[in-house]
């Protein structure tokens, strides 16, 4: 071939991309950058940024195509500092903890737990967690995710895979297909993919659901567009292929930077949820007596129905709920099956799990939360239902609370944090535990101990009880709980809590409640709740010194010392001249015999303020405690 031929074919070939370069060049030229950041500024606080909340807009070609989702907000350092243990939560609605946000979530819970466990550390939990996304958003993600430098990363993700943006099933699908789809993501902030992405998801999004329709739905009401997906069929198995695929490239990416990754199974309402939609009808016969045999326990009855009909979820799931108590492991399998069988695909099957635990044996890095065994472990005859759960998958405020503490103990199963504080000492509001991977029963008997412990720490309220249960009636009030939508139950108010509750969800006004919360607990002196709530606002506005310090004080008020040494050591860090702060330090170290590092404190005070009327009396009184003690 002669060297004219070749050059031939090269321009030839080069000229399709010399197109395209040209094109993205000029729309360049005319059309305005569309980068939409994980991450963005805090402009009132230099140095801090936070999760973008237009985030889900990166992927639709304007604002009002996209669900009204975003992450909550977590004010974090931009530049991690030295002594900080930073840790990113990734996943749908249960990893951001709806319906009860970043203080009722995974995050919050695991938050509030390490300040009681590790006083003397500053560990931090970074939700981009929310609503609606599936495992293409969190692959998108990990560049960003990186770049905050986290030292870990915990995911609860898979229920989106099928009915989440660019899910197989969903009228957010893309695409269409997996290729295109990851090409999308790789290609997302070229101008001319900006505009073929407009033109294709315009055409999508208006096919007989308008604009008026999606704002006055739920998301899971806006989403199903095949809304039948049956089990083990084609779709089916692309979201099982979608799911594995960008797991994989999830966990290579941190696996490349030696990011270990707490990997969490994941849970659903098996027994208080039925099946959602089936592959096929039952003749009507057969649904009727199905129906009365459920009604009256029938046993026999729903057993000839399940084996004339064993891969429908109905008869799986009737005759599961009523074997529950007297054969439990059989319930569990009939249940797992109702809901791999129903075809609306709001819950992950149960291979999402299988795939789950072998990713987590494929990395050295990857560690597995074993989540929803924690559920089960706590639920009736070890069954996930109501008792857990708020509907179909969404754990109420006590189910993340053991996900977090599922996460906690495979953290530090696995060394993520350093030695518990040599300073702690064993008083009634202690929150330590001794976690093993093997616990012996009589430490299982204090990791329940010091669970109720952590409990009564948690930083929510009635008035998050009151926000999170009309949340979660809007959402049975629409589909796929009902067939059309219908006003939701209202929730009575009774208390003054529930008032603070409701007017947040008028005013949207989250800090302005809480502070009426806090100054209602002070009120009725209920020290221990009045700190749990000042605790969520000062973490909340972690820059907020007298925030900080109040908190503390609350916990030294309630006697809770572990808090309260985290809080003034914060306070501490952000004013570390500042007496009052340093005097009231040098106190909740002296009250867990502490008296060394409390000796420290009060020596600087008297270094900067020699003249202090009460500090050589305060030095004497420790020195004489640290002589007793020996």
């Amino acid at each position: 071939m002669t060297i004219q031929r070749i050059s031939f074919y090269a321009i030839a070939l080069a000229l399709p991309f010399i197109f395209i370069l040209a094109l993205e060049g000029i729309f360049r030229l005319f059309i305005t950058d569309r980068h939409i950041p994980l991450f963005i500024s805090v402009e009132q606080h230099p140095g801090y940024v936070q999760p973008n909340p237009n985030i889900i807009q990166r992927y639709f070609p304007s604002p009002e195509l996209a669900p009204q989702v975003a992450p909550d907000t977590h004010y974090f350092l931009a530049q991690k500092p030295q002594d900080t243990t930073r840790i990113v939560i990734l996943g749908g609605s249960s990893a951001a903890g709806f319906p009860y946000g970043r203080f009722g979530s995974p995050s919050g819970f695991m938050q509030q737990r390490v300040h009681g466990l590790y006083p003397e550390q500053n560990i931090e939990f970074i939700s981009v967690a929310m609503s609606s996304i599936n495992t293409y958003m969190l692959r998108d993600f990990v560049a960003e995710v990186l770049e905050i430098d986290p030292d870990a990363v915990y995911i609860y993700a898979g229920h989106n895979e099928y009915l989440g943006v660019m899910g197989v099933g969903s009228r957010y699908s893309g695409l269409g297909s997996h290729t295109l789809n990851l090409l999308y993501l790789s290609l997302k902030e070229w101008r001319l993919v900006q505009v073929l992405q407009t033109l294709l998801l315009q055409f999508q999004l208006t096919d007989g659901f308008d604009q008026a329709q999606r704002n006055s739905r739920t998301v899971m009401a806006s989403v199903a567009k095949n809304a039948n997906i049956p089990y083990q069929s084609s779709i089916f198995d692309q979201g099982k292929q979608q799911f594995e695929d960008n797991l994989e490239a999830i966990l290579n990416a941190f696996e490349h930077k030696q990011v270990p990754v707490y990997l969490s199974t994941i849970a659903s309402n098996l027994a208080g949820q039925p099946p959602f939609a089936a592959p096929y009808t039952l003749p009507s016969a057969i649904q009727k007596q199905l129906d009365i045999a459920f009604a009256q326990k029938d046993i026999s009855t729903l057993q000839r129905i399940h084996k004339t009909h064993p891969y429908h979820p109905e008869p799986n799931f009737a005759l599961g709920v009523v074997l529950s108590k007297t054969h439990p492991m059989q319930a569990k399998k009939l249940l797992e099956a109702a809901r791999d069988y129903d075809s609306l695909r709001f819950r992950a099957p149960s291979v999402f799990n299988a795939i789950i635990e072998q990713k987590s044996q494929a990395f050295a890095n990857v560690h597995l939360v074993k989540g929803a065994e924690y559920l089960a472990q706590a639920s009736p005859y070890s069954i996930v239902d109501n008792t857990l759960m708020l509907e179909h998958l969404h754990p109420n405020a006590r189910g993340y609370f053991l996900l977090a503490e599922s996460a906690i103990s495979s953290m530090q199963a696995h060394g993520l944090f350093g030695p518990k504080s040599p300073t702690t000492s064993p008083d009634k509001h202690s929150n330590h535990d001794n976690f093993a991977k093997n616990p012996t029963h009589s430490q299982t008997h204090v990791l329940k101990a010091t669970q109720e412990l952590a409990w009564k720490h948690a930083w929510i309220s009635e008035a998050d009880n009151f926000v999170a249960q009309t949340k979660i009636n809007r959402l049975l009030a629409d589909y796929p709980f009902v067939s059309e939508p219908q006003s939701p139950l209202t929730v009575p108010v009774q208390t003054t809590l529930q008032t603070f509750g409701q007017q947040r969800l008028k005013d949207g006004q989250w800090f302005t409640q809480q502070q009426a919360v806090l100054a209602h607990f002070i009120e009725q002196d209920g020290f221990l709740q009045a700190a749990n709530t000042a605790a969520s606002m000062a973490t909340a506005l972690p820059y907020n010194t007298e925030l900080t310090w109040q908190t503390a004080q609350l916990y030294r008020a309630a006697k809770s010392w572990d808090y309260a040494h985290y809080f003034i050591r914060k306070a501490h860090s952000l004013a570390p001249n500042n007496t009052r702060i340093i005097m009231d330090y040098a106190q909740i170290l002296f009250n867990k015999k502490a008296f060394e590092q409390a000796l420290a404190l009060l020596h600087k005070v008297a270094t900067m303020q020699p003249n202090h009327p009460q500090i050589r009396q305060y030095i004497q009184q420790v020195q004489r405690a640290m002589d007793n003690q020996s």
